[in-house]
């Protein structure tokens, strides 16, 4: 009696199946090469409403065996690698698939990025200027818009109200005052690529016992070849002309060896103005004086170098740099005039 009870109860699912008409389909999926592939997902749908009825996966030999309800149905095979293929089963014999593998061309791309005008990293501030001519008349029309840096009296550079370190490209300039301004205004954006402020130089860095460092990084080439730059700049300030720059530069790279040179030229006139009023209330007038205050300056600027990069990343280099430089100042009176102004 067990025993008819255990048979009825494992024939009792395919009797439900024959009852709702149900199918078993088997099949075999192959890709490149006709070799079987496992782990195929095998998806049997709807026809008509596209519902989903079973998933099944394929075995190491890429068969599977699904069972469908009646004959309005479709399969879907899916395998990553392969463009996806849509099959009528088939009921009387084994359903094979050989599926195409998917190949896609892709078509050159290009990624530009462009860096940010200021970046603050951990121990410094950094000025991205690859040589952007609309970022000022000269590199100390830069550095003022830099957070932090003030010139003082057009002679002094402070970072916080503290004295810097200037260098170039890694290297002290030994130079300050007037000297170093005239550096600074005779040197084109068109030669800068960055300009580090490091607020607290390592050992490393030659600061010379000042609490910071401004570092003007030159552009250099980093392939093969020439490049040649030429520059005009001039500028108006609210009332009185500021400076007017000329440079030209020209660098040459091979494989060892790194070749540059430029010129510079700014003049210009630093103006100030100083107001006096002074009013006398007995007399009921007001005492007006002005004064105009004038730096007209000049400078020439000149750098010529030669890199030699060795096998073990090291540099051997030569720098030349001359300047020359010319600052006077004029300090000019306007007429003083009264000015009766009446108390009411």
């Amino acid at each position: 009696m067990k025993k008819l009870i255990v048979i009825l109860l494992l024939t009792f699912p395919f009797y439900v199946l024959a009852q709702q008409g149900a199918f078993q389909l088997k099949g075999r999926v192959f890709g490149k090469d006709s070799i079987a592939l496992s782990g195929v997902n095998i998806n049997l749908f709807e026809e008509g409403t596209n519902k989903k009825l079973h998933t099944v996966i394929t075995d190491e030999k890429g068969s599977f065996t699904i069972s469908a309800p009646s004959k309005a149905v479709y399969l879907s095979i899916n395998y990553l690698g392969y463009i996806p293929y849509r099959a009528k089963p088939v009921f009387e014999k084994e359903l094979i698939v050989h599926l195409q593998e998917q190949t896609q061309l892709l078509k050159e791309i290009t990624v530009s990025t462009q860096r940010p005008l200021i970046e603050q990293q951990f121990d410094r501030t950094v000025m991205n200027v690859d040589g952007n001519m609309r970022l000022g008349m000269d590199a100390t029309d830069i550095l003022k818009k830099i957070p932090g840096v003030v010139i003082k009296n057009g002679t002094e550079i402070l970072l916080e109200n503290k004295a810097v370190n200037v260098m170039m490209d890694g290297k002290t300039v030994k130079m300050s005052g007037n000297d170093l301004m005239n550096l600074l205004s005779g040197t084109s954006p068109a030669m800068i690529s960055q300009i580090e402020v490091i607020h607290s130089p390592s050992a490393k860095v030659d600061a010379q016992g000042a609490g910071a460092v401004i570092n003007i990084k030159t552009l250099k080439r980093q392939t093969p070849g020439y490049d040649m730059n030429l520059g005009l700049t001039t500028g108006h300030g609210w009332k009185y002309p500021t400076s007017q720059s000329i440079s030209a530069g020209l660098t040459y790279r091979s494989n060892n060896d790194y070749v540059y040179g430029s010129y510079s030229y700014g003049f210009g006139k630093q103006s100030q103005e100083i107001e006096k009023h002074t009013f006398f209330q007995v007399a009921n007038q007001r005492l007006d004086e002005k004064q105009t205050y004038k730096v007209p300056y000049g400078g020439h600027n000149v750098r010529v170098g030669w890199d030699h990069y060795l096998k073990n990343k090291d540099v051997f280099g030569v720098l030349l740099t001359a300047y020359h430089n010319d600052r006077k100042s004029n300090l000019s009176q306007r007429p003083t005039f009264l000015l009766l102004v009446l108390l009411r």
